[in-house]
């Protein structure tokens, strides 16, 4: 889904101006939904599964997207090109090199790609770790990792809501420095195994 997540971050910037809204309030409300569906989400799977079966879940999860897809064709309205972001002509590899001497030129860009690189790199670990300590720690349920999973996403969801109604009073710098410190915090405790309703209240974290 990555193409489709560059696609819809790029729109936001004229979607939010279309619709007069705060560039950081327009970020938060999709933020909010995402992480809405990273709550939610995880209960139902763990449901499903223990119903349906985790292959018909797929097709189920297959479906959606098909019916996203279509939800974007008839809603979202087309966003125009500002002037002068034509292509260049010089072919998509050139654009591409281009765009990554741009990004090694300016300190605060790469600073910031290899700061959530390095971290995404790192909790994509936990993406292994999550089925394995819910299969020999929590019984195997289904649910349980649905659980932590949904933690994960009641934490995010509160955050970007929180974000929304003040994020353009806070210090960028400081936000983005102290979000990391505090993400990184309840991995300690985790690694002590405590209980099922611990672990969720410090994936909430």
């Amino acid at each position: 889904d990555t193409p489709g997540v560059t696609a819809r971050r790029s729109m936001l910037p004229d979607l939010a101006e279309q619709a007069g809204m705060r560039l950081e309030r327009a970020n938060a409300t999709t933020s909010s939904i995402q992480r809405f569906a990273t709550l939610v989400g995880p209960l139902a799977a763990g449901l499903l599964i223990a119903v349906m079966g985790a292959s018909n879940v797929l097709w189920l999860n297959a479906g959606t997207f098909l019916i996203s897809a279509m939800l974007v064709t008839v809603l979202i309205p087309s966003v125009e090109r500002a002037p002068g972001s034509e292509e260049s002509g010089a072919g998509y590899f050139n654009d591409l090199l281009a765009a990554f001497h741009y990004i090694r030129s300016d300190r605060l860009i790469f600073s910031l790609i290899i700061a959530v690189g390095v971290t995404n790199f790192l909790e994509a670990l936990t993406v292994v770790v999550w089925p394995v300590l819910a299969e020999r720690v929590y019984g195997g349920s289904a649910f349980a990792l649905g659980l932590i999973l949904a933690g994960t996403g009641a934490g995010a969801l509160m955050s970007a809501i929180a974000f929304g109604a003040i994020g353009h009073r806070l210090p960028r710098r400081a936000t983005f420095i102290g979000g990391f410190v505090t993400a990184a915090i309840p991995f300690g405790f985790i690694a002590l195994f405590p209980l099922l309703p611990i672990l969720v209240g410090l994936r909430v974290i």
